[in-house]
């Protein structure tokens, strides 16, 4: 079948896909590459290869927490059918495929990111069997293991992420939040939400039609050199950004609450994805995966998995002033209260992080 690369209205490439293995197998012709997301554009391999890399890391992985369950729940037996309505787009940018034939346009895909359907959310977050019925929905390419869903709530878009075994993880993303808040740093607010006796946390929809997600493995593969700090600042620099105060307040941040989920699709930068310049440093987001909840003890450095948090906090040289956290851990005694979290797991969270700043010379 003959299919389309689009950026919003701009044709990127046409291809040849495979239904039967949902890849690409030829390209057809190139027609706007710079429209391409950065890590193909810039490739330093084979195009076809990158793409199908690209296409499938589209996808909600088959790890997530109780995948099968979901599509069963979904009536999705498999995920990857009926490519003449599954359209591969997301919310955190304006990239999606269609046949070659097909009138879409990229004003239909916007209907769709603002009517999305509730049977995903019922399905994902509280296992309801609710069949979906149709594959044109950005939830099916959110990543990560934590069950989440996309729902419109008048004009905003909102991001519902779950939890795994300890029930913590929507805790960890509002504690992050205001120490990150506290200390001066752009972080994406989070919020916690009770449905059904279940806590959730909740966060507004950063991206709009003018702004996409530019990861730092994109930005980072499309590049020549190390994947390292020094490199991603010089890369940024080279367009315009200043992202050391980022860095500095991201790996800070991710010492103090011991975040070891901090891969290379979790920072990057804003780009205008019509006149493809590099607008911003983006804001930290995506904080679960710390204090309690860990089942891990190394954080990641770029590609590097088994990294260490002195390692981490030697990233840091700017100056905080740390004894205004006592404020933040007040506040979150007293908001966790209206919650089912019990106050001992509470203490504790907040004495990981007191443990961490006493490790600061």
């Amino acid at each position: 079948m003959k299919y389309v690369l689009m950026n919003k209205d701009h044709v990127i490439l046409e291809l040849e896909l495979d239904i039967n293995n949902n890849s690409f197998t030829k390209i057809l012709r190139k027609v706007s590459m710079e429209y391409a997301p950065l890590s193909l554009y810039n490739t330093k391999g084979d195009l076809l290869e990158e793409l199908n890399y690209w296409y499938h890391r589209r996808y909600m992985p088959d790890y997530r927490l109780d995948f099968y369950d979901l599509l069963e729940n979904l009536d999705l037996f498999e995920l990857y059918d009926y490519h003449e309505t599954y359209y591969s787009f997301n919310m955190s940018d304006h990239y999606w495929v269609k046949p070659i034939d097909s009138e879409m346009t990229y004003q239909d895909i916007l209907a769709l990111k603002n009517h999305i359907l509730p049977n995903f959310f019922e399905a994902a977050l509280f296992k309801k069997n609710h069949p979906l019925n149709t594959y044109a929905d950005p939830n099916i390419t959110t990543e990560g293991i934590l069950p989440k869903a996309w729902i419109n709530k008048g004009e905003k878009s909102l991001l519902y992420k779950g939890f795994l075994k300890t029930e913590l993880e929507p805790y960890n993303e509002v504690l992050a939040y205001m120490i990150a808040q506290k200390l001066g740093m752009d972080a994406i607010e989070y919020h916690l939400e009770i449905i059904d006796g279940q806590v959730f946390s909740v966060c507004d929809n950063f991206i709009d039609e003018h702004l996409e997600i530019v990861s730092a493995e994109d930005i980072m593969n499309g590049y020549q050199g190390e994947y390292n700090l020094e490199n991603y600042l010089r890369i940024v620099k080279e367009h315009g950004l200043d992202a050391s105060k980022m860095m500095n307040d991201m790996y800070l941040l991710d010492y103090l609450i011991k975040n070891t989920d901090r891969h290379m699709h979790n920072f990057g930068i804003l780009r205008d994805p019509d006149t493809l310049k590099w607008v911003r440093v983006c804001p930290l987001f995506d904080h679960g995966t710390s204090l309690l909840s860990n089942n891990e003890s190394t954080p990641k450095y770029f590609q590097n998995r088994e990294s260490n948090f002195p390692f981490i906090l030697s990233l840091v040289d700017q100056h905080y002033d740390l004894s205004l956290l006592e404020e933040v851990f007040e506040e979150f005694i007293l908001l966790t209260k209206a919650y089912p979290i019990e106050e001992n797991k509470v203490l504790e969270m907040i004495d990981i992080v007191r443990n961490q700043i006493r490790g600061i010379d």
